[in-house]
């Protein structure tokens, strides 16, 4: 399974879940990816850890986006820390 990210907005605090497909769309729009390209996930999160700076926020535009990774696997998030 694709880990998932999510980006925050330093500007206007909009938040934005990253699954794969959100990933795939994020690089398809700054054109690291071809439309017709079916990548795999290992691809897709070298191209996206190494192409972080160049996404802007879909709300305000801005080029301040924090990263934090989401293991939607963890313990924690089932209540079973």
């Amino acid at each position: 399974m694709a880990p998932t990210w999510e980006a925050r907005c330093r500007d206007c605090r909009a938040t934005f879940s990253l699954d794969l497909v959100r990933r795939i769309e994020w690089l398809r729009r700054i054109g690291r990816l071809r439309q017709e390209a079916k990548p795999g996930v290992e691809l897709v999160d070298e191209l996206f850890r190494i192409s972080r700076e160049q996404f802007h926020c879909p709300d305000c535009g801005a080029a301040s986006l924090d990263y934090e990774h989401v293991d939607e696997d963890d313990d924690e998030a089932w209540g079973q820390a």
